[in-house]
């Protein structure tokens, strides 16, 4: 049955009125082909030949292109404003231990165990300011969340603890098996998220291609490394 609840429709009277302008703002930070579609004009007198084309040359309407500004610009607004951590002195400490709203989310989704403990063990050591989410996969951003894929944020950490990774078995700890542990959990937590076929086609990517992330890490002398080990990091 439908929830009827008349709150879950209401809008802020300042976001309702600008619900269009903000509609075109957000087509301007993805840039491509819709952006152009909503708004590009026809010309007062524009003939048919200048705007469609001929059967040999399409016309402005489709020869339009945009160089994508919008969302560079964006990105280094953010990089230099959240260069440092945000200081909340006098925030409520409920809010703190989930500021990203991550547990929310997950309370919704009711992933396996392993996976929540995973990413909320990624999130409060605040390792997403340092993931990609899920590189090549944007449409598995969380946009309307506006964060990464907890999936990707999980998995980025555990390839950056390597085989220090708390959850990983006693049995899995060389580099080969830590590195296969992160990656069947990443193929869990996807299929837990929804993403069934996705989750083995990605998880065949990254048992083919992700070993050089891996050992990045542990040339940068992260947790695993050579040398953290050495001096007990």
């Amino acid at each position: 049955m439908p929830n009827t609840d008349e709150r879950l429709s209401r809008s802020h009277i300042i976001h309702a009125e600008r619900a269009n302008q903000i509609g075109l703002n957000r087509l301007a930070l993805a840039g491509g082909r819709p952006y152009i579609d909503a708004r590009l004009a026809r010309l007062p007198y524009e003939s048919d030949t200048s705007w469609t084309g001929t059967v040999r040359e399409g016309g402005r309407a489709s020869r339009a292109f945009l160089i994508n500004y919008a969302a560079r610009l964006a990105a280094k607004i953010n990089q230099y404003v959240f260069s440092t951590e945000v200081q909340r002195p006098n925030a409520d400490p409920r809010f703190l231990a989930d500021a990203t709203r991550t547990g929310e989310l997950l309370d919704e989704v009711k992933p396996r165990k392993i996976v929540r403990q995973v990413i909320e063990r990624a999130y409060a050591e605040g390792y997403e300011k340092h993931s990609d989410g899920i590189t090549f996969m944007p449409q598995l951003e969380f946009g309307s969340f506006h964060m990464k894929h907890p999936a990707g944020v999980g998995h980025d950490w555990l390839y950056y603890m390597g085989i220090q990774n708390p959850f990983l078995p006693a049995t899995q700890s060389s580099d080969i098996a830590a590195r296969r542990w992160a990656d069947a959990w990443f193929r869990s937590a996807l299929i837990d998220f929804g993403h069934p076929i996705r989750a083995r086609l990605w998880w065949l990517g990254l048992r083919l291609g992700a070993w050089y992330g891996w050992r990045r890490h542990r040339l940068k002398n992260h947790p695993g490394s050579d040398k953290s080990k050495k001096e007990g990091l």
